[in-house]
């Protein structure tokens, strides 16, 4: 026979720990010719150019610290070139906003996709 509620130990009705959430998927728009990959608290644009494709990274730390991030991205064409750049955000403080931006592609023979494949490979805080 189970036991009564009054006599049931308290650790019995303990909440059970939190187990981390699966990863953000990522939410994928356009603003003209750019596209926009959002992840989390990471936007990345991507827009081609004449001389590569310009990739800005911006990113709001929502931890309630001080917090360095760096943020893994990697743009190409979805067959064979892909182009991975890391950026490096030392101390955002809590609920700031930092951004970074980078031409990548530049020194690839050959047309550039007129609509990279951009993929955020990691964000890491440390």
């Amino acid at each position: 026979m189970p036991a009564s509620p009054a006599t049931q130990s308290s650790a019995s009705r303990a909440p059970a720990p939190q187990e981390p959430g699966p990863e953000p998927s990522p939410a994928i728009s356009r603003l003209g010719k750019t596209k926009i990959v959002t992840v989390g608290d990471v936007e990345i644009r991507a827009t081609r150019g004449e001389s590569g494709i310009l990739v800005a990274c911006s990113l709001t730390n929502s931890a309630d610290r001080t917090r360095s991030i760096k943020v893994k991205v990697s743009v190409g064409d979805g067959r064979e070139w892909v182009a991975t750049n890391e950026f490096d955000f030392p101390r955002v403080p809590a609920g700031g906003v930092a951004s970074q931006s980078t031409v990548m592609g530049a020194s690839r023979p050959g047309e550039l996709p007129d609509d990279p494949k951009v993929y955020v490979d990691a964000v890491l805080p440390y």
